[in-house]
């Protein structure tokens, strides 16, 4: 003998609610986080830019007798990196390429200087509120507070 309540078929709408519930108030809590994430994964992009842009550099000067590039772009117009995109920080609206990089090129040095200045560093606008990477002669990238 099944009564009327056994026969239930289907979600109320407490349950429901509940559920909603419940995942609202998941995605509330792991919000933060998920930011963190993104922020720290743009950091990381930023940081394997500068990379690959220290690597090109580099080559370009051992090929051309310890002489820098006078522009940024000529490493992607002569064939030093495969990726136009290694010009873009991820922090920046703007959409950085070889004619107008997101970062900042110091390009009066050569590679037989004694010292490790700085030739490549974020525009400041890029990393809002937060420190720039910096790459030096040596190849080394560290974070500065942006001024």
């Amino acid at each position: 003998m099944m009564t009327a309540c056994m026969n239930k078929k289907g979600v109320t709408i407490i349950e429901l609610g509940i559920v909603v519930t419940f995942i609202g108030l998941m995605v509330f809590l792991l919000s933060p986080f998920v930011q963190i994430i993104r922020r720290e994964t743009c950091r990381v992009w930023c940081v394997h830019n500068l990379e690959k842009i220290s690597l090109a550099l580099r080559e370009y000067a051992i090929e051309n007798n310890n002489a820098m590039p006078q522009e940024l772009g000529m490493i992607y117009t002569h064939g030093y990196v495969d990726d136009e995109r290694v010009f873009d920080c991820p922090f920046s609206h703007h959409i950085g390429n070889a004619k107008d990089p997101d970062y900042i090129y110091v390009n009066k040095l050569s590679f037989n200087i004694s010292e490790n200045p700085v030739i490549v560093y974020d525009k400041k606008e890029n990393h809002t509120k937060e420190a720039i990477n910096v790459l030096y002669l040596n190849g080394e990238i560290l974070r500065k507070k942006a001024i």
